[in-house]
């Protein structure tokens, strides 16, 4: 995954970071990574801080987040096409790594747009027609919203349009007093406090919006699971769209990649309540009851 900031990062799957470390990298398998980091640095550019929504029905939202995959999707045309007389592109390009479409249909288009036969737009167009529909693979997958019986990318994309434009109550949210101002699990407590400081420190919020921010932080880090332990917090530059990107950080090796992070327009957020953000997070893990007395065997991490 490609992380803007400054300076900009790239962060690798922990399991497939694991059997590098473990087994050594293979040819295949650095190719496949770097066609996947082709598409993602194509999402520094056409992400939906940088091309923001500009109104529309839900079909225009659909429309609209398939097209910036696709622009991030063609973004590794060029890429491939440079390195095609280097020994290890010369022998098979990295088509099926680059996401959503089976690598033959992107090898095709690839062959067309380089043959002359399509122009970029074309390209992209086609490439976006197919993008809603794909399966979602992602964990945490979205509700079933155009109730289809599958989960898709369209479901994903109307879950956000219903989240964050048409602002439509959540049917799967859990019920709490509009007036909740901080969370109630100490763990999450901390952690909210400690965003709110960072904001704090950030200085461009008054103190409701530091709290608003500070809310919405911790229900991105909490949803997302790869980010275990918040170590590191970090605000990006204002853009020209006036969004302001701050990353909630989990180093499982300080200092030592990988890293994984949650990734939050803290400009946006600070404009939402925190009551509603923290409303949404998931009940405090109870520990589990103990039957019986005697000690059980554990691991212990290296």
């Amino acid at each position: 995954m490609y992380l803007p900031g400054e300076p900009p990062r790239i962060a690798l799957d922990r399991d497939e970071w694991n059997n590098i470390q473990q087994y050594g990298p293979t040819e295949y398998g650095l190719l496949r990574m770097f066609g996947t980091l082709a598409h993602e640095i194509g999402h520094d550019r056409f992400n939906t801080g940088v091309t923001p929504f500009t109104g529309g029905s839900k079909d225009d939202y659909v429309a609209y987040r398939s097209r910036l995959e696709a622009e991030a999707i063609f973004n590794a045309f060029p890429i491939f096409r440079d390195l095609r007389d280097e020994l290890a592109f010369k022998s098979a390009m990295p088509f099926n790594s680059i996401g959503y479409l089976q690598g033959i249909e992107l090898a095709q288009l690839y062959r067309q747009w380089n043959n002359g036969e399509l122009n970029r737009e074309q390209v992209v167009e086609r490439i976006a027609a197919r993008v809603a529909d794909t399966p979602y693979s992602l964990p945490k997958p979205p509700p079933d919203e155009n109730l289809d019986g599958r989960r898709t990318h369209r479901d994903a994309y109307l879950h956000d349009y219903r989240r964050y434009i048409d602002k439509a109550p959540q049917h799967d949210a859990p019920t709490a007093p509009t007036t909740l101002t901080a969370p109630s699990d100490p763990t999450d407590h901390a952690m909210f406090e400690r965003i709110r400081d960072a904001a704090r420190a950030a200085g461009h919020w008054p103190e409701t919006q530091c709290a608003n921010i500070a809310a919405a932080g911790l229900l991105a880090f909490k949803n997302d699971p790869a980010c275990q332990r918040l170590d590191q917090i970090s605000f990006g530059a204002q853009d020209a769209n006036g969004a302001r990107q701050m990353f909630l950080i989990y180093a499982p090796y300080a200092d030592r990649e990988p890293m994984f992070h949650a990734r939050l327009d803290a400009e946006a957020a600070s404009r939402q309540p925190a009551a509603a953000a923290l409303a949404q997070l998931p009940p405090p893990a109870q520990a589990p009851e103990v039957q019986e007395p005697a000690p059980r065997p554990f691991l212990r991490a290296g």
